[in-house]
Parts: structure tokens; sequence; C-alpha cells
């Protein structure tokens, strides 16, 4: 269904244009809409890609605290295996 409807699109338009049913006014206004969209999407897509790097700094982080800390427990487990064996 899509496919018709996106096949059948640009023959519409020019039924539309050549119908009179659009102006310059209307197509420089949808021109801007889609300006306007399209800056929108840029600057969405740069925010996704800021996020996405702090993400991965806050992995990064995340695992470097990880392996911190099971460090820290096998030198706790080895001191008290230590201890109780004595």
């Amino acid at each position: 269904m899509v496919k018709g409807i996106v096949k059948a699109l640009p023959l519409l338009v020019v039924v539309a244009l050549g119908s009179g049913c659009a102006n310059t006014a209307k197509i420089d206004e949808a021109n801007a809409s889609a300006a306007t969209a399209q800056q929108a999407a840029n600057e969405a897509n740069q925010a996704a890609a800021e996020a996405l790097s702090a993400a991965r700094a806050a992995q990064a982080t995340a695992d470097e605290a990880l392996a911190a800390a099971n460090e820290a427990n096998t030198k706790v487990d080895r001191a008290f295996k230590k201890a109780m064996a004595k």
C-alpha cells in the first residue's frame, strides 16, 4: 500500500500543480517547513551523537569501577583465606 502511494505521489504533484491547487506561496511555505524540519532533524541527530558519546564515556567509567571493585574483592578474598589458614 505504501509503495502504491509513493508511486502515485509524483503523479499527484503534477496534477496538483497543473490544476492550480498549489501556488508559489504554498510551495515556498512547504519548502520553508521542510528546511525547518531538516534543521530540527540535524539538531536531534547531533544531540543523539553527543548523548551516545556521553553514554560510552559513562560505560567506560563503570567498567573501570567494576574492574577496581573486582580487584579489591579478590584481594579481600585472599586476605581472608590467608587469615583462615593460620
